[in-house]
């Protein structure tokens, strides 16, 4: 989880500063997104905590880890506005 809090971080760092180049709108779905994994990945920890040694439940936050990453890679590239 380390490797994916770090760059998580990174990446999130270049989306803040692409923000004023992306269309709001573009912006308002991505932090929706976000939202819905971060949602996602708060599930999978409380339900790991209750079952720590279910392979379902750490497949399930890594998948939603990895989709969160993606989403980021995806919006720190996107074009600038027009």
């Amino acid at each position: 989880e380390q490797t994916y809090d770090t760059e998580i971080a990174r990446l999130r760092v270049v989306v803040n500063r692409r923000r004023p180049q992306l269309d709001s709108t573009t912006i308002a779905v991505i932090e929706h997104n976000l939202k819905v994994i971060d949602d996602a990945i708060r599930q999978c920890k409380i339900a790991l905590r209750k079952d720590p040694g279910s392979q379902f439940l750490m497949e399930s936050l890594n998948d939603a880890l990895d989709n969160k990453v993606q989403l980021l890679r995806t919006a720190a590239t996107l074009p600038s506005k027009a």
